[in-house]
């Protein structure tokens, strides 16, 4: 047999050809899908918390609690509030130990801690940030005043919570 330009030139694309034949045969494809479901944040565990001081007629204190946060990713901590679901827990005894005196007397505490109804957006310097599955304090000064008018000698007990802003960042 006679080999000219034409039948190699021939012969090399039909192996090229039967080659890509066989390339495409093996090439394999497959789909999936991909599912993830939100995830279910924990509410931050306030623990450890105090004044700075006594408090009495006039004067104001500085208050301090530790944040828990169980949650992956950071938390800013941004407000505190009187805690209006636990307003029953708020006490405020100078001498008088009745409901209604126990009442008026809570009418005399001011500060972001102490006013029944108030939010008290933390100022930048005031925030904090706690990390994944950390901890950190927080205080916030001048919290809770007493008014000058009343009497020496009272017990101060108020319900708070506080609202945090998380990031997956």
């Amino acid at each position: 047999m006679k080999f000219t330009k034409r039948t190699i030139a021939g012969a090399v694309a039909g192996s090229l050809l039967a080659g890509g034949a066989a390339f495409a045969a093996m090439t394999l494809t497959g789909a999936g899908t991909a599912k993830a479901d939100a995830y279910q944040g924990k509410n931050l565990t306030i623990s450890q918390e105090s004044f700075d001081k006594p408090v009495w007629p006039g004067v104001e204190a500085a208050f301090t609690f530790a944040v828990t946060n169980e949650n992956p990713f950071p938390v800013e901590i941004q407000q505190i509030s009187f805690d209006e679901s636990r307003k029953n827990l708020v006490e405020l005894t100078c001498g008088g130990k009745d409901a209604a005196e126990k009442l008026a007397n809570v009418k005399k505490l001011s500060g972001p801690a102490g006013t029944v109804g108030t939010v008290y957006n933390l100022k930048d310097s005031e925030k904090k940030t706690v990390p994944a599955n950390g901890w950190v304090n927080v205080t916030i000064p001048a919290a809770l005043k007493l008014d000058a008018s009343a009497t020496a000698g009272c017990s101060v007990v108020v319900p708070f919570k506080v609202t945090g802003a998380g990031s997956g960042k």
